[in-house]
């Protein structure tokens, strides 16, 4: 096996484990603004009757944007393990492939 083989395969089995942690990214994401639609319906609804101001409903989108990019940031953990698992699980091919040529 040559060292663009070997290359190969350590990436492959890098990316494989990257996908996952886009998928829950995108979970969290999509989760995150379904959980809202409620709220967001009722803002959308309050201003068109004219019981809450512009600068109200603006304020509450603000409000509601640091929410879920705060629950968004907190997959930041989970993106290092991701990526640390990833760095291991190459190098961990690259480690076994290594020591059956040699």
């Amino acid at each position: 096996m040559n060292v663009s083989d070997i290359i190969k395969k350590m990436s492959d089995d890098a990316l494989d484990s990257l996908s996952s942690y886009e998928d829950a990214i995108k979970n969290e994401f999509s989760t995150a603004l379904i959980s809202r639609n409620q709220l967001f319906g009722d803002l959308i609804v309050a201003y068109k009757n004219g019981d809450i101001s512009k600068d109200d409903v603006a304020f509450e989108l603000e409000r509601e944007r640091d929410i879920i990019e705060a629950e968004i940031i907190t997959l930041e953990i989970i993106g290092r393990s991701t990526v640390q698992k990833a760095v291991n699980s190459a190098m961990s091919r690259l480690t076994d492939t290594a020591l059956k040529i040699i």
